[in-house]
């Protein structure tokens, strides 16, 4: 990510874009009218260039609760309309391919903060989805080959599924106290397949779908020493 910045639901400077190059403008960090994103305040008028709008945590400057640094001024809530993320600039030759790939991560929690640490949550279980090779929950699934026992490995089959789906797992050896558990996309474990300690050799698990709603879920071994994790999907 290049850029994110807003606009506002008005005719202003920083109001609704109208035309292709208030668009482009927004893209490469400036308003409407070619005036440039600046820190604070409302992002309009100040000295000091910027590409990241309200980057602060909620509650501390700069952010759209506090727009000065003693946090005396805040947005209007309900004000904002439209939000911009952009990336580049690049260029692509004529036959040219490029992939992109982005995730769109929402959570809510019971207060702006806590909706935050939710976020964080939800992102982590998305980038070890990405990090794991499985971002796509409507990509084909590809079964890893099984890895021998004394290596350290996690396999999951089927996904997706609906009632139930085998873990299988191999304990190294020395790996000593590991565990085998289940997250939901908000990072809250759901789940405990093995805790312990068991002898080098590689093992089963059935995970019960029942109790789990339609969606993405990560499983993770975890040892002293080093973890793993896979990326599977409940369906209905």
């Amino acid at each position: 990510m290049s850029g994110h910045t807003r606009y506002y639901n008005n005719n202003t400077p920083n109001g609704d874009p109208t035309n292709a190059g208030a668009y482009r403008n927004y893209m490469t960090c400036r308003w409407r009218e070619g005036d440039p994103l600046t820190y604070g305040g409302g992002g309009i008028g100040g000295t000091e260039p910027t590409c990241y709008i309200y980057p602060g945590e909620p509650g501390t400057y700069w952010s759209e609760g506090c727009l000065d640094p003693a946090c005396t001024v805040s947005n209007t809530p309900g004000f904002g309309r439209g939000l911009v993320t952009a990336t580049g600039p690049f260029r692509m030759e004529p036959g040219q391919t490029e992939t992109v790939t982005f995730a769109i991560v929402w959570a809510r929690g019971s207060s702006n903060l806590d909706s935050v640490e939710r976020l964080r949550g939800a992102a982590r279980v998305v980038h070890t989805a990405y990090l794991g090779g499985r971002y796509d929950p409507q990509a084909p699934v590809v079964p890893a080959p099984a890895p021998p026992p004394s290596q350290f490995g996690l396999g999951v089959s089927p996904s997706p599924f609906t009632s139930s789906t085998t873990v299988r797992y191999d304990v190294p050896e020395g790996a000593g106290t590991f565990r085998v558990s289940v997250y939901d996309a908000l990072g809250r474990r759901v789940a405990v397949l093995a805790d312990g300690v068991q002898a080098p050799g590689a093992y089963e698990a059935t995970l019960n779908g029942a109790t789990l709603a339609p969606g993405v879920y990560v499983v993770r071994l975890e040892t002293r020493t080093a973890s793993t994790a896979r990326v599977i999907v409940r369906v209905r």
